[in-house]
């Protein structure tokens, strides 16, 4: 059960429909969108599964009437069909299901909250406040799955002494690896991926190409993404002189975020906060260089100074990624060890087999 998009925590969702065992588990998703999204493309991220069920009350803020509402729905539903597990994604999720599940008699109940939300730093620290107490309101209820070392020891410190389970994220490519382009014109490409929101901080993308355009004239930078943002940063781009050099593309077909990705030279991960971003292992499986904020969620992932740099801030970040532009060989090296680490370390057979025991 999940409240979300068709990407980040609904990528996750997709990777369990596809790779569950079908034979051992019938799985069903329910679910809700976040603004900008439709049911029919989330069902289709997750055509995998055996039955959707929509919930549109189940909306990401505190709404008190939806959220009783979707309470309502959830209770009713697992009630009815007595499901053997119920896994819980998301904060919002994790609250209603958990409580739902608990109530209608399930036995094994789990939760991913893929970044807490009292974790976030663009709500006040009243709702921060709120979200933990929401949060540690039930976490007696079945267990935590977390899916980086940082969530791991929140999910303790709200554990009521329970064993917390660690699971990497799922992570699987749908095409094949076969080298990356070079440009003929001899530019080097810095892109980024993700929503545009405060959480993943686009300004200071803006600000690093600010900077870079004067010092390396041969530096284009790309955003693949939109979001609630997205007006305000094509602004402030506009505003800074930059609209031939940033380009936006919005939101675009996975297929086509897949083929921009791979002619990145270099990618930038700059977030105020993150669990273990999906976004940092598809820069890795295309053998890219990641310089990313120094955070823990981006720690798990990334090792300083062999598969990429942590930033502290932003004068760092721009050190980093003017020195990987002066160093095609630097990239490519870089690149090699992340796409190394990310199939030793983060293999999808090793997490489905951990889901799959402790579903079983």
């Amino acid at each position: 059960m999940e409240c979300g998009s068709p990407h980040g925590v609904g990528r996750q969702i997709a990777e369990l429909c596809e790779h569950l065992h079908r034979e051992k588990f019938e799985l069903w998703v329910v679910y809700s969108v976040r603004p900008g999204f439709t049911p029919e493309e989330f069902e289709k991220l997750t055509h995998k599964a055996h039955r959707h069920v929509y919930i549109p009350e189940m909306v990401r803020p505190v709404h008190p009437l939806k959220d009783l509402l979707a309470f309502w729905k959830l209770y009713r539903l697992i009630r009815k069909e007595k499901p053997d597990v119920v896994h819980a994604h998301s904060s919002k999720a994790g609250v209603l299901a958990r409580l739902a599940a608990r109530l209608a008699g399930v036995k094994k109940i789990y939760y991913s909250p893929h970044g807490y939300s009292f974790l976030m730093t663009d709500v006040s620290s009243f709702s921060r406040g709120l979200y933990r107490g929401f949060e540690l309101s039930v976490s007696w209820i079945g267990h935590v799955i977390s899916t980086s070392k940082a969530e791991t020891e929140a999910a303790r410190s709200l554990s009521w002494g329970k064993e917390v389970f660690h699971v990497d994220k799922l992570f699987s490519m749908e095409e094949d690896f076969q080298g990356n382009p070079s440009s003929a014109d001899g530019a080097v490409t810095i892109g980024a991926l993700g929503r545009l929101s405060y959480a993943r901080q686009p300004e200071a993308f803006i600000r690093l190409a600010k900077e870079l355009s004067r010092k390396c004239p041969q530096a284009r930078f790309v955003w693949i993404g939109g979001g609630e943002m997205e007006s305000s940063i094509l602004e402030l781009a506009r505003n800074q002189g930059l609209d031939s050099r940033v380009e936006f593309t919005g939101h675009i077909p996975r297929k086509a975020v897949l083929a921009r990705l791979r002619q990145m030279d270099i990618f930038i991960h700059y977030s105020r906060w993150d669990s273990s971003p999906v976004a940092i292992q598809e820069a890795m499986y295309f053998a890219k260089p990641v310089i990313a904020s120094d955070i823990s969620g981006n720690r798990d992932l990334v090792i300083h100074g062999e598969t990429g740099y942590l930033a502290k801030d932003e004068n760092e970040l721009c050190e980093y990624v003017s020195r990987l532009i002066e160093s095609a060989a630097l990239r490519t090296e870089m690149g090699a060890k992340g796409r190394d680490r990310l199939r030793k370390e983060f293999a999808l057979e090793k997490s489905v087999e951990a889901l799959e025991r402790l579903y079983l």
